[in-house]
């Protein structure tokens, strides 16, 4: 039995047969959401400090891009998978522009074409306006 069985079909099953059951199965899957979202955010910080200690950036830049990257993915993702982007259309048309013009980060690809799209990224970040202390 595979892991998505038990917790999206068995479990539900079982606790809305407890008193409560309805209470107690919300409450499981908030709490099944909050461990997603906080392991994310774990894994997250790893990267962000490696870019913050290796990259000397600011936690807000490398936050941003971590961020952005991720971000980018979904959406080429959900496009893939036929989905309609969530993205409000100026955000996308934005991503979309900027991705374009700094290029798409290959990691396969050969060694110079991938400094090349980083450093077109580094200028570009290095081009926006700190944010206020």
């Amino acid at each position: 039995m595979k892991f998505r069985t038990i917790l999206f079909t068995t479990l539900p099953t079982v606790l809305v047969k407890l008193p409560g059951g309805n209470l107690v199965t919300g409450m499981f899957f908030l709490l099944v959401a909050f461990a997603a979202l906080t392991s994310t955010i774990s894994l997250m910080e790893v990267v962000s400090s490696y870019a913050i200690d290796e990259l000397r950036w600011t936690r807000h830049r490398a936050q941003f891009v971590l961020y952005f990257i991720l971000y980018r993915d979904f959406l080429a993702r959900a496009e893939r998978q036929g989905a309609r982007s969530a993205a409000p259309y100026k955000a996308r048309r934005l991503i979309t522009q900027l991705w374009h013009q700094n290029g798409a980060y290959d990691w396969q690809g050969p060694a110079a074409k991938r400094r090349l799209a980083v450093a077109r990224w580094q200028r570009w970040i290095a081009t926006r306006p700190k944010a206020a202390p």
